[in-house]
This record gives C-alpha cells, sequence and structure tokens, in this order.
C-alpha cells in the first residue's frame, strides 16, 4: 500500500496559508495536507503527528520559523523543511543551512516554486528510500553489520542458524546467526536456492555447463558449484 504523505503548512497570513495549501495539493495531490496560521499550535501538531513535508513561513509573531524548527531538531523523527519568507533575509538562510532546510520560497508565492521545491523534496525522499531499501542490517556473532544487498554473492549454511555470506568482492563476513529462509525474505527475487544449503545471487553466474555445475565470479576467483538437474534447468530459463 502506498504511504499517504503528510503535509504541514504555517503561516500566519490567511491567504497566504490557503494559496499554499491549494497549490500543494495540485502538485502533491495524494497528501494529507494541514494547516495553521499560529507556530505555538504548530509545534504541539508536530508533536502529535509524523510529517513528511513542512512549509514554515520564518516571520511569525511570538515564535519565528527558525524559532520553531530549533525546537523541533532534537525530535527523532524530522520532517524535511522549506522555509517561506517574503524577505531575502540572511538570518533564514543560515538557520536553513544549520538544519537541512531543503528549500526557500520568496513571497508572493506562485505554482512554479512550489512545483519545484517539490520535485526537489520528492527526489530526496526517493534516494533516501532506494539507500534504505538497498541496505539490510545482518546480524552476526561480532554484531550488526549493514551490508548492501547487491554486494552479497552466496549465503550457505554451516549449521543451525548459522551463515558463511561472501560478498561479490569475494570478501567473508563474520558469521551471521540467521536461517537461509529468513534471508531470503529480505533479499530480492535475484537471489535463488542453488541446493538447499546454499543461496546466490544470481548476476554472479559466469557459466551453467550440462554437467550440472555452475561457475560464478567472486573477485578474482572463479567458483564451481554442483546442483541438481531440475535446478540446472531452472536457472538456465530464469536466468540466461
Amino acid at each position: 500500500m502506498k504511504k499517504t504523505e503528510k503535509v504541514l503548512v504555517v503561516d500566519d497570513e490567511c491567504i497566504a496559508r490557503k494559496l499554499l495549501c491549494e497549490l500543494v495539493g495540485q502538485n502533491l495531490p495524494e497528501a494529507k495536507i494541514d494547516s495553521t496560521g499560529n507556530s505555538l499550535a504548530a509545534l504541539k501538531m508536530i508533536d502529535e503527528t509524523f510529517y513528511d513535508l513542512l512549509f514554515l513561513d520564518y516571520e511569525m509573531p511570538k515564535m519565528n520559523g527558525g524559532e520553531l524548527l530549533e525546537k523541533i531538531s532534537g525530535k527523532p523523527y524530522l520532517p524535511e523543511v522549506v522555509f517561506i519568507s517574503a524577505y531575502r533575509d540572511f538570518d533564514f538562510a543560515q538557520k536553513g543551512i544549520r538544519y537541512g532546510v531543503i528549500d526557500y520560497i520568496l513571497k508572493p508565492i506562485d505554482n512554479r516554486q512550489i512545483r519545484e521545491v517539490i520535485e526537489k523534496y520528492k527526489q530526496k525522499r526517493d534516494y533516501e528510500s532506494s539507500i534504505k531499501n538497498e541496505t539490510i542490517g545482518i546480524n552476526t556473532f561480532k554484531g550488526k553489520i549493514p551490508v548492501k544487498k547487491s554486494s552479497i554473492a552466496i549465503l550457505k549454511m554451516q549449521g543451525r542458524n548459522c551463515l558463511e555470506i561472501t560478498l561479490t568482492n569475494g570478501e567473508k563476513l563474520p558469521l551471521a546467526y540467521s536461517s537461509l529462509h529468513e534471508m531470503e525474505a529480505l533479499l530480492p527475487g535475484n537471489f535463488v536456492y542453488l541446493n538447499r544449503r546454499c543461496l546466490i545471487n544470481c548476476s554472479i553466474i559466469k557459466l551453467i555447463d550440462n554437467s550440472r555445475h555452475v561457475v560464478f565470479q567472486l573477485g578474482d576467483e572463479e567458483i564451481i558449484e554442483k546442483c541438481s538437474r531440475k535446478k540446472i534447468m531452472e536457472l538456465k530459463q530464469l536466468f540466461l
């Protein structure tokens, strides 16, 4: 199920706030958009809801956008932030750099500005999502190790819930405590069983011959493994 993104618009000018909500809705049509003209109310809303994107007016009474950003900066889950201002202000630019603001919008707001900033947000979101999805944490007997899925070549059972994991460069990780079935659930579809005790990344296969041998490359080393006639036929049909 696709995630519904949550957006919060904070601007004490009613007309600007309504326009911003309308333009954000046009460019992120499936998003849930909340809004407020009060920075203290915004602080409470951010405490209660995990927002993905925050449009934050810098010049507001009682607490400006920079002060609000300082107050939420220690939270474990922070939205991406876009500052809004009627002025080119050095202070608000400096605070933005310090807290990782993704962009700035100068009033009067128009659709071109919103379209560009949302495109920048989407690119950052998609990049971070791809990095997160590409890496898994492997529990080894020496601690948890983050590993790129694409860098894993072979997983072999060494005992009950004990795996030897070899990377595509030939490096072996410390023994992992997991079953092949558990690891298979975390890996993409190009990982297949060579036999009951061995799971391989098909991208490393160099040759499948007719004598039921699979040849694959690990770094500078060429490895040969034997498997069943049925598995040989499956591999030929699926990956060659």
